[in-house]
């Protein structure tokens, strides 16, 4: 077996996350009732709600940092992402403006794989350390 069936790849454990690995969890989904699949999405929804739950401390500090460095006209708004997650931080930046008048020159986009990524995927461009150095 490998990654695709639930098992951790055999490389070293830094370099794969269990976001990218099949769930076992889900097996045999598609003879599911629909109600046990709708069951089973809210599930990871309240893990969703959960994780965000006990980042709020953390994340009020990140957010009053950030007003503080933003309110100066000097600091910039900066959107790191890959893959679909990725996509959709460039389509809330690019609302930033015509919505709240946020100046160009103060956005940034750190996309994995650049702007061809954001047309094609790039398999493996968010683990790309190199890239990701030379980007920043």
């Amino acid at each position: 077996m490998n990654s695709a069936f639930g098992e951790k790849p055999q490389t070293n454990p830094l370099e794969w996350r269990e976001t990218e690995l099949r769930s076992l969890r889900f097996d045999g989904l598609e003879t599911w009732e629909p109600g046990e699949i709708l069951l089973a999405l809210l599930g990871g929804q309240h893990q969703a709600l959960d994780a965000v739950s006990a980042a709020l401390p953390a994340l009020q500090n990140a957010i009053e940092a950030a007003v503080t460095r933003l309110a100066n006209d000097a600091g910039r708004i900066v959107y790191v992402g890959a893959g679909t997650s990725g996509r959709l931080a460039v389509l809330d930046g690019i609302e930033l403006t015509p919505t709240f008048g946020w100046p160009l020159e103060r956005l940034v986009y750190l996309f994995a794989g650049g702007e061809a990524g954001l047309k094609h995927a790039r398999e493996g461009a968010e683990d790309d350390v190199a890239a990701g150095r030379q980007a920043i």
